[in-house]
């Protein structure tokens, strides 16, 4: 699916190289010290995860490239057509550098125009502080916090009419 400057292919249409390749991705160190399961994840498991994409009408995966270079992952959890929201998450290809504005503008451009969502919900580590100037740069705001495995998330929401793109 074409996005503006992105393409967009969701994870049950993937080949297996590109499969393994967003296995890798997730599994390298600075990917997964943000992510809530910071384990190493299988082969195994990683295939089984991508099979469940396939009647989960709750979650979405993407595999995101630019100019024939796959920059990215992003994904939504917990779809909620009925009451129009959904949660986010995203990750860079560790290899490139600066995809971050690209891969959030693919984000609010499929939430809002694609799924026609009202908001948006991205979970994050408080520490990360990368990730929370990306957000508010698109105007996310903080509406909660809470605590996983003694690390501090702050919870951060875009309504469709505060978007910047």
């Amino acid at each position: 699916m074409s996005l503006n400057k992105t393409l967009l292919t969701n994870f049950i249409d993937l080949n297996d190289a590109d499969k393994l390749m967003t296995l890798d991705w997730r599994n390298n160190k600075n990917i997964r010290k943000w992510m809530y399961n910071s384990n190493v994840i299988s082969e195994k498991e990683h295939l089984a995860f991508m099979d469940t994409l396939r009647i989960d009408k709750t979650k979405q995966y993407y595999l995101v490239s630019y100019k024939g270079k796959y920059i990215g992952v992003i994904y939504f959890t917990n779809i909620d057509n009925l009451m129009r929201v959904t949660e986010f998450g995203l990750y860079s290809n560790p290899n490139l550098k600066g995809n971050g504005k690209m891969l959030m503008e693919s984000i609010c451009l499929y939430c809002f125009n694609i799924l026609s969502l009202d908001k948006i919900i991205g979970e994050v580590f408080a520490e990360n502080k990368r990730a929370i100037t990306l957000y508010q740069f698109f105007n996310f705001e903080k509406i909660d916090e809470n605590y996983h495995n003694d690390k501090k998330i702050i919870y951060m929401e875009l309504k469709n009419e505060n978007r910047k793109f």
